[in-house]
C-alpha cells in the first residue's frame, strides 16, 4: 500500500504542471485574435474538406501560405486541420487541440529535468514551461506554427529516450516524426538536424542503431521529395523568390535576436510590452514586476548551463544527455543568427523559431537546483520554500500579463489587420449576425415573390 501511494506521489508533479499549462492556456482563449495567420491554415482546412466531399480533386492545395523567407510552406497542416473538420469545424476546436498538444510540452521538461537534475529542477522547469507566455502565445491559434514547441518537445523525448535505454526504435521513431513534422511548417525542418546531430554527437556505434538512423534518414528523404515535388509543382516561383531574399539589402546592425528569444522562451520578457497597452491600471508596476522575474529566471537559465556542464564533466552518465540538450538549444540558435546576419539579413526572426530548442531553456532554468543537493539539509528546504515561492509568484505574473492581452484585445479590437484583428469570441458573432441578416433578407424575397 505504500508502494503504491508513493508511486502516486512521484507523479504528482507532473500531474500539477500540466493541470497548470492547460489551465494557463485555456484561460481566455475566446478572445484570441483571429488575425490572417491564424484563419488561414484552417480555412484552407475547410477548402480541403469540401474539396473532397465534392470530388474537386484538382482544387486541392500543394502548398500553403508564403512564409516570410518568400518560400510556400508545406500544407500538411491544413490537410490535418481538415481531417478535424469532419468532427468540428468550428476554428476554437482547432485552436484548443493546439493548446492541448502544448501541455505535452510542460510534462516532458518536467520528466527530463528531474531525472538529470532532481526532483526540485523539474518542478521548476514544468512550471516554467507551463505558464511560458510566449509558448502559450504561439500554441493558442490553429495557425502553423501553433504545434511548433509540441513537436520538438515530442522529437527531443524520443530521441532522448532512444540514448537513454539503448532502444534503436525509439531513435526511428523520432526520425519519422521529425519527417513527418516537416510536412506541417517550415520552420520544423530544423527537427531533423537536431535529432541527427544529437543522435550522431551520442555516437551510433551498435549496427542495430545504424540501422535505425539509416530507415529514419530514408523517410526523411522521402518527406524532403515530396515537399519539393509539391513546391515546385504548385507553380510559384520557388526559386527565384529565395534568390530574391538573399539578394535583399543587408542590415548593419549584427542581429542579437535570436539569442534573446532564446531567453525569453523561459523568462517572458517583453510580452508585457508587445501585448498589453501602456495605459492599462498599474501597468508601470506590471512591466518592473516582469522584469525582475525575467531577471531571475535568465540568470537561473546562465547558471543552469554552468550546473549542467559541471555535472556532465563529474558524472559520466549524465554527460551524453548534457551534450545532446545543448546541441538541442544550439542548432537553432546558430542556425536563426546566421541566416539573419549572414544570409538573408531582411529577415525577421520571431520567437517561435527558437521554440525548436524547447525543452532545453526550461530544463536549464532548473539545472540550478541540482546544487541544493550539496548543502545542509535545514538550506536545502529553506531554499526550496523560497524556489517554490518565487515559482507561484511567476505563474501570477504570467497570468497577470496574459489578462492584459485580453483586456487590450477587447479594448482595441481594429488593428492594421481590419475584420482579422477581431477576437474569435468577436468575429463568431459577426458571422452570427451577418447569417441571420442572410436569411432574413432572403426570407424576404420569397415574400415578395410570393405575393
Amino acid at each position: 500500500m505504500r508502494e503504491t501511494q508513493r508511486g502516486w506521489a512521484r507523479w504528482l508533479p507532473a500531474l500539477f504542471v500540466v493541470w497548470l499549462a492547460l489551465a494557463f492556456r485555456l484561460n481566455g482563449l475566446e478572445h484570441v485574435r483571429q488575425n490572417y495567420d491564424r484563419a488561414s491554415p484552417h480555412g484552407l482546412g475547410l477548402h480541403i474538406r469540401d474539396a473532397l466531399a465534392e470530388g474537386r480533386w484538382q482544387d486541392l492545395p500543394r502548398t500553403s501560405i508564403v512564409a516570410s523567407i518568400n518560400l510556400p510552406n508545406p500544407a500538411g497542416a491544413s490537410y490535418f486541420y481538415a481531417l478535424l473538420t469532419a468532427i468540428d469545424a468550428h476554428p476554437y476546436t482547432a485552436t484548443a487541440l493546439n493548446v492541448l498538444l502544448g501541455a505535452v510540452v510542460a510534462a516532458v521538461a518536467w520528466r527530463v529535468a528531474r531525472q538529470l537534475f532532481g526532483e526540485l529542477a523539474g518542478l521548476v522547469a514544468g512550471a516554467l514551461a507551463a505558464t511560458s507566455l510566449w509558448s502559450s502565445w504561439v500554441a493558442r491559434g490553429a495557425w502553423l506554427q501553433g504545434t511548433i514547441e509540441f513537436m520538438a518537445a515530442l522529437a527531443f523525448w524520443l530521441v532522448f529516450r532512444s540514448l537513454q535505454a539503448q532502444k534503436p526504435k525509439l531513435l526511428f521513431a523520432a526520425l519519422a516524426w521529425a519527417a513527418a513534422c516537416m510536412h506541417t511548417y517550415l520552420v520544423a525542418f530544423g527537427l531533423l538536424a537536431q535529432v541527427i546531430a544529437v543522435a550522431v554527437a551520442h555516437g551510433l556505434a551498435s549496427p542495430s542503431f545504424r540501422r535505425a538512423a539509416l530507415a529514419g534518414l530514408g523517410v526523411s528523404a522521402l518527406s524532403l521529395a515530396i515537399y519539393l515535388g509539391a513546391a515546385l509543382s504548385s507553380g510559384a516561383p520557388v526559386f527565384a523568390r529565395l534568390g530574391e531574399q538573399l539578394r535583399a539589402e543587408a542590415q548593419t546592425a549584427l542581429n542579437i535576436e535570436p539569442m534573446l528569444h532564446w531567453l525569453r522562451i523561459a523568462s517572458g520578457r517583453d510580452y508585457e510590452n508587445t501585448f498589453v497597452e501602456a495605459d492599462t491600471p498599474l501597468y508601470l508596476e506590471r512591466d518592473w514586476i516582469s522584469d525582475q522575474r525575467a531577471n531571475v529566471v535568465e540568470a537561473a537559465m546562465y547558471v543552469g548551463l554552468g550546473v549542467a556542464g559541471w555535472s556532465a564533466l563529474r558524472r559520466r552518465s549524465l554527460r551524453s544527455a548534457v551534450l545532446g540538450l545543448l546541441l538541442w538549444s544550439f542548432m537553432p540558435l546558430a542556425a536563426t543568427f546566421v541566416i539573419s546576419n549572414f544570409g538573408m539579413r531582411t529577415w525577421k526572426v520571431h520567437v517561435f523559431y527558437l521554440l525548436l530548442a524547447s525543452p532545453a531553456p526550461y530544463v536549464f532554468a532548473g539545472a540550478p537546483a541540482a546544487a541544493l543537493s550539496r548543502i545542509p539539509s535545514w538550506a536545502q528546504h529553506a531554499s526550496a520554500v523560497v524556489t517554490t515561492s518565487f515559482l507561484g509568484m511567476s505563474a501570477g505574473v504570467s497570468f497577470w500579463n496574459s489578462a492584459g492581452e485580453v483586456e487590450a484585445a477587447l479594448r482595441f479590437p481594429y488593428t492594421h489587420d481590419g475584420l482579422y484583428s477581431l477576437t474569435l469570441a468577436q468575429q463568431q458573432r459577426l458571422a452570427q449576425l451577418a447569417r441571420a441578416r442572410r436569411a432574413a433578407v432572403s426570407s424576404s424575397v420569397r415574400r415578395i415573390r410570393c405575393g
